[in-house]
């Protein structure tokens, strides 16, 4: 079964190309692969979440008590 590319889904960040699906699922978050490159990826590859194990508002929580006690 051929999947087709979506208008709406990221281009690839390794090669830049656009033909690119979706992958299912991984804990809840989105995953495409690059038909270019193939290679997969997720929604937080290469920012600061990428590869954290903690929800986004854990890390929020984290930091705010971090600069509490910095001042």
């Amino acid at each position: 079964m051929n999947r087709k590319p979506n208008s709406q889904n990221p281009p690839c960040p390794r090669c830049g190309a656009t033909h690119v699906v979706k992958n299912g699922s991984k804990g809840g978050r989105p995953r495409w692969v690059c038909r270019n490159c193939g290679r997969s990826f997720g929604p937080t590859l290469g920012t600061a979440m990428y590869r954290l194990r903690v929800t986004p508002a854990e890390v929020a929580r984290t930091l705010l008590v971090v600069m509490r006690r910095g001042a």
